[in-house]
């Protein structure tokens, strides 16, 4: 009997272990396809998310081609960092250059009644008698009617072919620097921050017009002082001289405001750094002071 339950016992718990050896193979078969059902969801989860992130990306991308050039123009007065990026993803320049012909046209018909074109003459015919040269009083008023077109008609073509002109000349300047220099940046890109970067230049010419509607007389060399917002406002050639009262009209908070513009733009259109740029843009416009300083004291010495 001993030996009989011995042998029940030991019969039992062998089936327990075989029992237990099943539910633990199908347990794990189970965590298997588990494992597997997991696996098979993860990649389809990832392609979801870059799913998502690509449309993130494309909105944001259709987002920046939107930007209109009228939240452009205002965009450069307000928030110039982030404009002159949307600008240099897609330079635009028409709009700009447009706007600043036409306020150097505004300007210019406002100032022009106002120029004092005998003055002009005199002094040039004084400059010519202390040469020696004889000057013929009774033709005075007939020069001073040729010297008022050629001037005329000079002010309004400068008007119209200037700004072009010399914007695309500064921007080849600021492209050739900065590419020469290992730089990275398009022309047409350096050509549209100029044109963005001059926008305070057409708010003061509109100024420099309504101020002149309030002066008799207006000489040459005075139309860019006629606001106080350079330093020649407040000084005058019998002062300081024809070449420091020159010079002292481009210390002014307008062009300064232009050079700070071209300066956020040019480094978020190229990859140098604000330094770099600032660098460059106030280097070029010293040099461009010297110049015209000069000229306008030539120009002065000549009778003009």
């Amino acid at each position: 009997m001993p030996e009989a339950d011995n042998a029940c016992r030991g019969g039992s718990s062998g089936g327990d272990r075989k029992d237990g050896r099943a539910v633990g193979a199908v347990f794990r078969g189970e965590l298997r396809k588990a494992g597997e059902e997991q696996a098979r969801r993860e990649p389809r989860r990832g392609e979801e998310t870059m799913s998502e992130t690509a449309r993130s990306a494309a909105a944001g991308a259709s987002g920046a081609e939107k930007k209109s050039e009228w939240s452009r123009l205002m965009g450069v007065f307000f928030s110039p960092v982030t404009t002159f990026q949307d600008i240099a993803r897609k330079p635009t320049w028409a709009v700009p250059l447009v706007i600043l012909v036409l306020f150097a046209l505004v300007s210019n018909a406002l100032v022009l009644p106002h120029m004092d074109w005998e003055e002009q003459v005199a002094k040039q015919m004084e400059k010519a008698k202390e040469r020696g040269v004889k000057v013929d009083e009774s033709k005075i008023e007939t020069q001073v009617q040729i010297v008022k077109r050629i001037g005329t008609v000079s002010v309004y073509a400068g008007s119209i072919i200037g700004p072009p002109v010399v914007s695309l000349l500064i921007a080849l300047i600021y492209f050739g620097v900065i590419r020469i220099s290992g730089g990275a940046i398009t022309y047409l890109a350096s050509f549209a921050v100029v044109c963005f970067g001059s926008l305070p230049s057409a708010l003061k010419f509109l100024f420099v017009g309504l101020a002149a509607l309030n002066r008799e007389s207006i000489s040459q060399m005075e139309v860019q002082a006629l606001v106080p917002s350079n330093v020649g406002f407040f000084l005058s050639k019998e002062q300081v001289g024809a070449a420091l009262y020159a010079a002292s009209q481009y210390i002014d908070l307008f062009a300064f405001w232009g050079l700070a513009l071209t300066i956020v733009g040019l480094s978020c259109a190229s990859n140098w750094s604000r330094g770099r740029c600032a660098a460059v843009v106030i280097g070029l416009y010293a040099v461009a002071v010297v110049i015209f300083t000069a000229l306008a004291t030539l120009a002065t010495s000549m009778g003009g």
